[in-house]
């Protein structure tokens, strides 16, 4: 059933059973959250901090090369990275704490944990078992314990009499942000924020490709091939151990620039690191063009996310300085889209609808 065809009433909220099954539900995310934050900061806590002239606080640091500093940040990139191994392994708690507590606001929608109480009691056991258990420590294991308990109420709820409620709260700020609702009806400031975020997908664009063309391309030094194709492919001279075919232009697992395939390659574990940028920012671009928005970016709530987690992992710590300046203006955007929510504003138009007339069919 999809969320145009739900036509169930939401929730007052009143404490009866349904909705304290609700708020622990609710509580069950919250408390993903927390164990993931304590997590993240146990490695941070393992890291050197940034000391001296040009730290911003104990992890980032603004250097005097504007973009040439292409590993300024290397602190704030080993923590807020777009590594498979390191973001799904340090993560993955946060995440799906946010989707578990965004679930119960208007305009995330995430269907797929608030579709029936089966599904929230599926989703509930699926945080207890990967985003508890394992993180954390001794907290973890008992957050887990209590996502476990609260996925077998949601289970029991689908074959009891409450069955047909929502298992989501209906989640708002009610009356305490009138003073701000004229942002959500407002042309200028819905136009400030549309151009903002596609500004951003251009800057993030640029971004990435300042981070990949100021990598060093020199992969073939003569100390150990003696013949070279350019000065980034090497090529076998024959020598001994080099046959033919033999694969000397690939890269060194966990060393940047280590050769040809450490930066044109699809390795997630090389490809992600550096061209996430350049992707992300391509994808911000498309949203505002005609017919091609994606749901990632079709309500403010999920835009609120989505400049989120691109200042924090494709702006903040790519490319010196430059990227400091755009990841901030990333988080700025995100908590504009997120008071335009709160104003009210989630049904309103979150891109523009930009027609390029050549890549059109009509």
């Amino acid at each position: 059933m999809s969320a145009i065809e739900d036509t169930r009433p939401y929730p007052e909220n009143k404490w009866d059973v349904p909705t304290f099954v609700r708020a622990m539900h609710w509580l069950s995310g919250f408390l993903t959250i927390v164990v993931g934050l304590v997590f993240v900061g146990t490695e941070f806590n393992q890291a050197t901090p940034c000391t001296g002239q040009g730290c911003i606080g104990p992890s980032l640091r603004w250097g005097s090369g504007f973009t040439i500093d292409r590993n300024l940040n290397l602190l704030w990139r080993s923590i807020f990275s777009l590594r498979p191994s390191v973001l799904i392994e340090t993560w993955t708690p946060v995440f799906f704490g946010v989707l578990g507590v965004t679930a119960h606001f208007p305009g995330f929608e995430h269907r797929w944990i608030t579709k029936s109480w089966f599904h929230a009691g599926a989703w509930n056991c699926f945080l207890a078992l990967f985003g508890h258990l394992g993180y954390g420590g001794n907290l973890g294991i008992i957050f887990g314990m209590f996502a476990a308990i609260v996925g077998i109420m949601c289970v029991c709820m689908q074959f009891s009499k409450w069955r047909h409620e929502r298992p989501q709260l209906h989640m708002t700020l009610g009356h305490c942000l009138d003073r701000w609702s004229f942002m959500a009806d407002n042309e200028v400031v819905l136009t400030l924020a549309r151009s903002l975020g596609l500004g951003l997908g251009v800057a993030t664009l640029i971004l990435g490709l300042i981070s990949v063309l100021t990598s060093n391309f020199n992969w073939c030094p003569t100390a150990t091939y003696t013949e070279c194709f350019g000065p980034s492919l090497r090529w076998n001279n024959g020598g001994p151990g080099q046959g033919f075919v033999d694969d000397a232009n690939k890269a060194t697992l966990g060393v940047e620039n280590s050769g040809w395939r450490s930066i044109f390659t699809f390795n997630p574990e090389f490809f992600f690191p550096l061209w996430g940028p350049v992707i992300l920012g391509y994808i911000t671009i498309l949203q505002h063009l005609k017919g091609r928005a994606w749901a990632i970016y079709r309500t403010w709530p999920r835009v609120f996310l989505y400049f989120m987690f691109i200042g924090l992992f494709a702006n903040l710590g790519y490319t010196g300085s430059l990227g400091v300046l755009i990841g901030f203006f990333s988080i700025f955007q995100s908590f504009l889209a997120l008071l335009i929510s709160i104003a009210g504003g989630t049904s309103t138009r979150t891109h523009f609808e930009i027609k390029i007339k050549f890549l059109d069919n009509e």
